[in-house]
């Protein structure tokens, strides 16, 4: 039996051996012929006769010039009549406005009906208990935020988000959030909420 294995392992070290040969031989002793050459130049292409390099000054924000005032002129007067101001005052005057709609409160009698709004509002809670959602939703607005509990059913169970809102801009909304982050420590997500 021992001598079987010693066969075997002597096959096998010279079969590696074979293999190893067989693979580093070539690297060693590689005979290409193209070793000797040199190597002139770079693969960079020359440069085209018809180069030139071309400067220029970019002015991306208009000069505003500032209108010196007589002593006799009042500074709220003179911008007024300023252009910018007077084209800003008409941009704004055609501008539609945007009010935030009111929120219509649920009649208690009616304890499944959904407050109405709409806008962008900051979610700061979801909640399994309503009576956890309600007792967030009174600290906020103990803090003279405007929040409102809103019921929906989720992968077939109900929750119960707490949102403050809604505003009809969403950078009021971002501001709100940042504000309610600072204030109360409640981290929030800006989604839009309809009716």
């Amino acid at each position: 039996m021992k001598q079987e294995n010693k066969v075997k392992q002597r096959i096998v070290g010279g079969v590696v051996l074979l293999a190893l040969a067989v693979i580093f031989i070539p690297m060693v002793l590689d005979f290409r012929k193209d070793y000797d050459q040199v190597i002139n130049g770079s693969n960079i292409p020359p440069k085209p006769k018809d180069f030139r390099i071309e400067t220029f000054e970019l002015n991306e924000t208009p000069q505003i010039k500032v209108p010196r005032l007589a002593p006799e002129d009042s500074v709220e007067e003179k911008l007024q009549q300023h252009p910018l101001v007077q084209q800003k005052r008409a941009a704004d005057a055609a501008a539609p406005k945007v009010v935030a709609p009111k929120p219509v409160v649920a009649e208690k009698s009616r304890p499944s009906a959904k407050p109405l709004r709409e806008g962008w509002t900051v979610q700061v809670g979801s909640f399994g208990s309503e009576k956890n959602a309600q007792g967030l939703r009174n600290k906020i607005r103990q803090r003279g935020f405007a929040a409102f509990v809103d019921s929906v059913h989720v992968e077939g169970k109900l929750s119960h988000r707490v949102r403050v809102g809604p505003e009809a801009d969403k950078g009021k909304a971002n501001t709100l959030k940042k504000v309610l982050q600072k204030e109360m420590g409640l981290k929030g997500l800006v989604i839009w909420q309809q009716q």
